[in-house]
């Protein structure tokens, strides 16, 4: 995405010090994300598609985007992912309680270049089947993101899965950094007690 932004800027023919009067930033802060050295959160990228008339979109796969889960999917997607060295680590017992929460379970996963791209979209596909994750009684939030990855987007995620979850429901959640992606995030989800 911070290719992205400095393709749009430069079509536009604009340069860095006047995009960064435009977002009420300094040219350095403009230089960092062109460059990839600041991950950009979703409210400053929604300006910067503003400025430049560009529609956002979400990076998703081409596969049903709720599946119910399967225990060929648990091992596929999520074992691999919390047996990898992580920022917030969790433990295949902590998953599997969640798992066997009485009720459906249901996995989906959503990719993105930035952080918001993946996690909303992970939302987004649970409440186009009609599953909100208000409903489940048992939710597993796994985000895999690259080396631009931070605490910073770690308390942002938080506070948005605790918008999006029931305040009773129990709630797992872990992620990983993937040393060998500079950028990039796929957000894992699987909810039960449908």
């Amino acid at each position: 995405m911070n290719d992205l932004v400095k393709k749009w800027r430069l079509e536009a023919g604009i340069t860095q010090v006047e995009l960064a009067d435009k977002l009420f930033m300094t040219p350095q802060g403009v230089s960092l994300i062109e460059n990839g050295k600041r991950t950009i959160q979703y409210p400053l990228l929604q300006k910067i598609a503003k400025i430049f008339k560009k529609e956002l979109i979400f990076y998703i796969q081409d596969e049903p985007v709720v599946k119910e889960l399967t225990e060929e999917i648990f091992q596929k997607e999520m074992i691999p992912s919390f047996q990898t060295p992580g920022v917030v680590p969790a433990d295949e017992e902590d998953l599997r309680n969640i798992i066997s929460i009485e009720g459906k379970s249901y996995f989906t996963k959503a990719n993105g270049i930035l952080l918001n791209e993946a996690l909303f979209g992970a939302l987004h596909h649970f409440n186009e089947e009609n599953k909100p994750l208000k409903n489940a009684k048992g939710v597993i939030f796994w985000i895999e993101g690259g080396t631009s990855f931070t605490f910073d987007d770690l308390d942002y995620v938080s506070d948005i899965i605790a918008k999006h979850t029931n305040k009773n429901a129990d709630l797992v959640f872990g992620s990983t950094i993937n040393v060998e992606e500079k950028r990039g995030f796929v957000v894992k989800v699987i909810a039960s007690g449908y």
